[in-house]
Formats: structure tokens, C-alpha cells, sequence
């Protein structure tokens, strides 16, 4: 009975691998005609399996064509399914169909990018348009749903290579086109001759995540071994959008919670209410998301500095408890880390990643001299007494959890005043604000940035770093290197300090609110990014900051969603392709322009010198400087002129904010410059 059971099995597994072997032989002789038959544009109804595939994300970037190929370059997003090939149908025609197997080009990764290259002599008439679609294993193709994009002559290049001018699309440029001598031929890096942060020029302060003889760094390297690690990738969450936030590839939001929201009424016996943050909490996990919890020190009783809560917003300043108030701000911050951290319920696990005490050092805190606990003069050690009070007793729930500090703001005017901005000036101001009847940016070096605020941030992180597992740095960016120059500000002052321990973290990290375009934002999301992690960041919160034409805050969410259409901005795109490369890195190593995400044992790389926008072509003319070089600088040059000039009545009447006719007179585009430099 045991030798006829153990003889049957056998007979089956042997008639499912002859069925397997067959139909791997039919689909061999029939998959070459279909594609010999949709590769020569002759369709004759062959392709008729068309799928929905809404949840594949692949797309038309571009269309170009010269005088031997036809160019078109197709992204990626979400999505890891298996990929046998593209299809594309140029004109609309069904007649115009090729599939990618006989073309150059590769099959995208997730998130990825590639160009498929076609012979020009395929088509009878240059292509108008192209989509394109997805061919899997089995011969299924998706429906074409993608917005054709036309297809444009391809711009000439000036680019030379051997000039000595690396441009965008080299690698390097020594000046020649001779190859083994470390930059080839055609401007490409090769057997590199150094790995060394030096050998590229480039200015790190190498504590022991460092490595400097190849240049790379371990991300959390320097985080005390007993605290939990916070994720890389970060993005400011607006309200309860958690799963458009999820989309763009983020692990984690940030949450400012005021103290005085945490109770039903503002009444001194009101007990602590949960309702709300349980809400928020539930609304993470559904998504998929985690959070860093803000835990912001203001209550209109239970604080020094009183204030009217229906007339505040987020900046309401923290304070000091009163005195006998201290046990409920206690209370609050146990009964957060319990809650959320150390004892969680199923429906609140593992959302939690960090808890901050407070927002922003000095700028938002302040103290009450008519409690008599602190005079003015010592605000700053008001808020390390509260950050040494407020740590210790979240510890004391659970040690292992990431406490942030109060982050320091405009820190790369810090990093400027202290020395660590290589180029030694930055621009500074805000559009809107005049100066002088004309728009308020000037020129910020080394020696206007004043002194003091330099040394209450230098206090943060050397006296503050008992009371801390992550510094946090606010970084509004000018360009990709401002985040390297703060980085080096902070971990230098841990350096000259003995400071060990400690990650860094940007809860704020963003382009400036001015001085840049929406081609530069974008470019900017990728390479800012990546320059920071390399040089000392562990994790970063993407503030998405936006030009808005018609608010002075200039505080638009490039999460908004434009009538149920799509992203309203191109910049997420950049952001999830950027958290393909190097969400959750385990190092990150850089040579020249080239940045190399390590996860495992799969390497991804970023070129800071791809796609890299042109410089703007507007004029500045209230910066001090003579940016043309005819020896005349701003208003004493009779070339230069201000969009902004409030004396001009058809453009800004008077406002001291921008309009779409002030600040961009050639009309709001995402391909204009929107501010002047």
C-alpha cells in the first residue's frame, strides 16, 4: 500500500511538470510573433488583452527626436510586480504600436527612470505624441491611460567636454578627453584615484560614523546604542492627510500638539482627554504611518505666559508650568509615553517613533519675571530646566524612546556666522518685505550675522545635550551644500565638546521662502536631501514649503490635490523617487557629485549633477552686489530693475505683499522664475 501511495504522487508531480515544460515551449514560438507583429507596427488586431492596471505606476516623462531616434523617457512610481515589457503607442494610432524588447533601454525599477531609444526609420513621419503601457509575463498589456505627451525636437547641447567646466551631464571635466587619467573621454568618472572626502573637496566633520577614507557615513551611527533609531524619511502631514502622506514613500509624520488642546475644558481640575490624539494616532496606523509627537508648553492657566486660546495658532509660545502646575505637565508627558510608547493598545502600536519638548529654542519660548523663577536674562537656561525636567520623566516610562530637543532656526545663518559656509555669503530677507521701496533681499556674510544668536544655539547643543538622544536643526536652504554647512556647525561643537550620543534630525527642512523656482524646489528635494544625509543627518521631515502668489506666508502644502487629478506640484514626484533610493539607508557614501544609498546589500545612486535646473535670469537689484560685472551695482546700473517697486501702481498698488502681477509679471508658471535674485 506505501509503494502504490509513494507511486501515484510520483505520476502527478511527473504530468504537472510535462504541463509545465509544454506550455513554457508553446509561449517560446508564440511570444516572438507577437512581439515581431506589435514591434513593426502592424497590429492586425493581434494586441487585444488589455487590462486595468490602477495600481501600477507608469508613465510618459518625455518625448524627444533628432535626426536618426525618437527619445522617450518613462518613470516609475509605487509598484514592485514583475515587468516583461513597454509598449507604446505613438499619434493615437494603433498602427504606431513597438514593444521595447528589440529597442535600447531598460524596464524601470520602482521609482526608477529610463529612456527607451527608437530608430527614427521605423516611422513614416516624425511622431507627434506617445503613451506608453506595461506587457507582463503572460502577454497581458495595460490600457493606455496615460496623457500623451508630445514629442519635441531635441534641444542642441553646448555642452563641450575637455573644457574644464564640469556641466550638466559630466561627471567631471580635468580639462582634456584623454582616458586613464581618473574623468574619460566623454567626461565620465573612472577608476577613481581617491575615495576620500578629500580627493573630491569635500568638508566633513568625520566623527566615528565616518569613514573617511571612502567618504561614507552610517546612518545613526553616533545614537546611543540604548535608544530606539527614528526612520529616515519624514513629511509635514497638513491636518489628517495621512495616506496621501503615505503615498509619497514617507514613514513618518511630524504633529504639534498644544498642551491646552489635551483637556476638555480649560479648567485646573479638568482631567486629560485623549479623544482627539487617539484619533490621530488611529488615523497614522490605518495609513501606515508613524509620528513624532511635538509636545508643545502652553496653557492659558497652567502656564507663566497667559493668552486668550481662541485667538492663538501653532506659534504660541511655550512657558515655564506655574508654580504648582509643574505635576500636570508631568502628568501629561507620562501619560503621553504610556499611552503611545510603552504600553500601547493594539490600535496604537508602533505609530509613535519620538516625543520633542517644545518647538523652537528662544523663538518660541518665553518667560514670566513676575513668577519670579526667571529673569529674561535667563531664558535660555528656563528651557534646558524645562528639556532636564520634561526628559527625565519621560525616560523614567520608557528609556528606549527618542527624546528631540527644542530645535534651533536659521541655522545657515548660523553656519555662516560661525565659519562653515564655504562660499561665505548667502542672500537673505523675505521677497515681500521691502527695503528701501524695493524688494527686501540683501546680501548676508559672514561678518553682519550677529554673534549672539550663534552662541545661544552653541549653548542648545553643548548644555542641552544631557537632555537630548537628537538635536534637531530647522534648515531653510538656499542651496543642497547649506545643509552640509549646518551639519558641520553642529557636529563640530559636538567634536570640540566631547559631545557622543547623538543623532541629528531636521523636524523643518525645506527650501527658502524665496529666492528659487519651482524647477529648483523640485531639483532641490533630491539633491538637499541627499547632501544632508551624507553629512551627518539621520532623518529628515520634508517641511514642503511653496511659493504662493497670494499669501504672505507663502505657506502652500504640495499635498493639496488639484480636483481629484493629481498632485498639484511636480515636487512629490521628486520626493518619491528620492525615498526609492534611500528611505531607511544603512550608509551613504559620496564621491564628487556622485551619492551612493546603501540598504542591505542593494546600492542606489544619485547624481547631483542630473537634471540640475539653469541658473535664474532675473535681475537683482537691491543685494549690494554688482551681479553683472559692468562695475555698476542694483538701482546705479540703468539695466537693472526690481519687480517689486511699490512706487509703480500698475504693478503692486501699494500692497506689501505679492500678487500674481507683482512678483511675476511674465505671467505665475511653474516655469518661470517666481523671485528675483
Amino acid at each position: 500500500m506505501q509503494k502504490r501511495g509513494l507511486s501515484g504522487v510520483v505520476t502527478v508531480l511527473l504530468l504537472l511538470l510535462i504541463s509545465i515544460v509544454s506550455i513554457s515551449i508553446i509561449w517560446l514560438f508564440i511570444q516572438p510573433s507577437i512581439i515581431g507583429i506589435i514591434g513593426s507596427g502592424e497590429d492586425n488586431g493581434q494586441l487585444t488583452s488589455f487590462i486595468s492596471c490602477a495600481e501600477l505606476d507608469i508613465r510618459t516623462d518625455s518625448c524627444f527626436y533628432n535626426e536618426s531616434s525618437v527619445k522617450v523617457g518613462v518613470g516609475r512610481g509605487v509598484g514592485q510586480q514583475e515587468i516583461s515589457s513597454l509598449a507604446f503607442k505613438f499619434d493615437g494610432s494603433v498602427s504606431n504600436l513597438f514593444l521595447k524588447d528589440s529597442l535600447r533601454g531598460e524596464v524601470p525599477n520602482e521609482f526608477g527612470h529610463s529612456t527607451i531609444v527608437f530608430s527614427l526609420d521605423k516611422f513614416e513621419q516624425i511622431p507627434k505624441n506617445v503613451r506608453t503601457t506595461i506587457i507582463f509575463q503572460n502577454g497581458e498589456a495595460c490600457e493606455f491611460t496615460d496623457t500623451p505627451v508630445n514629442c519635441l525636437e531635441e534641444p542642441e547641447s553646448n555642452i563641450e567636454c575637455g573644457n574644464g567646466n564640469k556641466e550638466i551631464g559630466e561627471e567631471c571635466d580635468d580639462g582634456n578627453i584623454e582616458d586613464g587619467d581618473g574623468c574619460s573621454s566623454t567626461c565620465q568618472l573612472e577608476g577613481q584615484l581617491g575615495q576620500s572626502c578629500d580627493d573630491f573637496g569635500i568638508t566633513i566633520i568625520p566623527l566615528s560614523d565616518f569613514d573617511e577614507s571612502t567618504c561614507t557615513r552610517t546612518r545613526n551611527g553616533l545614537v546611543a546604542s540604548g535608544v530606539d533609531k527614528i526612520p529616515s524619511a519624514g513629511l509635514r502631514v497638513i491636518g489628517s492627510d495621512w495616506s496621501r502622506a503615505a503615498a509619497t514613500g514617507a514613514s513618518y509624520g511630524r504633529d504639534i500638539i498644544q498642551w491646552y488642546e489635551m483637556y476638555d475644558t480649560l479648567e485646573l481640575d479638568a482631567p486629560l482627554d485623549f479623544t482627539e490624539l487617539d484619533q490621530k494616532i488611529v488615523g497614522y496606523k490605518a495609513a501606515n504611518m508613524k509620528v513624532i509627537l511635538t509636545l508643545r508648553a502652553n496653557h492659558p492657566i497652567r502656564s507663566e505666559i497667559e493668552f486668550n486660546p481662541n485667538s492663538q495658532t501653532l506659534l504660541q509660545d511655550d512657558s515655564w508650568p506655574k508654580f504648582g502646575q509643574e505635576d500636570d505637565w508631568v502628568d501629561y508627558l507620562k501619560n503621553v509615553t504610556d499611552r503611545y510608547y510603552a504600553n500601547p493598545t493594539p490600535e496604537h502600536q508602533g505609530v509613535l517613533v519620538a516625543i520633542q519638548v517644545g518647538n523652537e529654542w528662544g523663538h518660541q519660548f518665553k518667560v514670566n519675571e513676575s513668577y519670579g523663577r526667571y529673569t529674561q536674562e535667563e531664558e535660555q537656561q528656563a528651557i534646558l530646566d524645562l528639556m532636564n525636567l520634561s526628559y527625565n520623566f519621560i525616560k523614567e516610562v520608557s528609556p528606549n524612546i527618542p527624546v528631540i530637543a527644542f530645535a534651533i532656526s536659521d541655522t545657515p545663518n548660523m553656519a555662516l556666522g560661525a565659519g562653515y559656509d564655504e562660499q561665505g555669503w548667502k542672500y537673505d530677507g523675505i521677497y515681500y518685505k521691502t527695503n528701501n521701496g524695493l524688494n527686501g533681499i540683501t546680501i548676508a556674510t559672514r561678518q553682519s550675522v550677529k554673534q549672539d544668536p550663534i552662541t545661544s544655539a552653541k549653548s542648545a547643543v553643548v548644555n542641552g545635550s544631557a537632555f537630548y538622544d537628537y538635536f534637531d536643526a530647522h534648515i531653510y536652504f538656499q542651496s543642497p551644500e547649506g545643509a552640509r554647512y549646518v551639519a558641520n556647525f553642529v557636529r563640530d561643537t559636538w567634536r570640540l565638546n566631547g559631545i557622543t550620543g547623538k543623532g541629528l534630525i531636521s523636524t523643518e527642512f525645506a527650501n527658502p521662502i524665496y529666492n528659487y523656482s519651482y524647477d529648483l524646489h523640485s531639483y532641490n528635494i533630491k539633491a538637499a536631501q541627499a547632501v544632508a544625509y551624507h553629512s551627518g543627518f539621520d532623518a529628515i521631515v520634508w517641511g514642503n514649503w511653496n511659493p504662493s502668489p497670494a499669501s504672505p506666508n507663502l505657506l502652500q502644502t504640495s499635498m493639496k490635490f488639484n480636483g481629484g487629478a493629481g498632485y498639484q506640484l511636480p515636487q512629490i514626484y521628486n520626493y518619491t523617487y528620492f525615498q526609492g533610493l534611500s528611505k531607511n539607508f544603512d550608509t551613504v557614501s559620496r564621491h564628487g557629485e556622485l551619492l551612493s544609498f546603501k540598504i542591505g546589500a542593494v546600492e542606489k545612486e544619485l547624481n547631483l549633477s542630473k537634471d540640475l535646473p539653469p541658473y535664474p535670469s532675473l535681475y537683482q537689484c537691491s543685494d549690494g552686489m554688482d551681479n553683472d560685472g559692468d562695475g555698476l551695482p542694483d538701482q546705479a546700473d540703468s539695466g537693472c530693475y526690481d519687480y517689486y517697486n511699490l512706487a509703480d501702481p500698475t504693478k503692486c498698488n501699494g500692497q506689501k505683499r505679492q500678487t500674481l502681477n507683482c512678483i511675476d509679471p511674465e505671467g505665475f508658471s511653474e516655469n518661470n522664475w517666481i523671485f528675483t535674485f
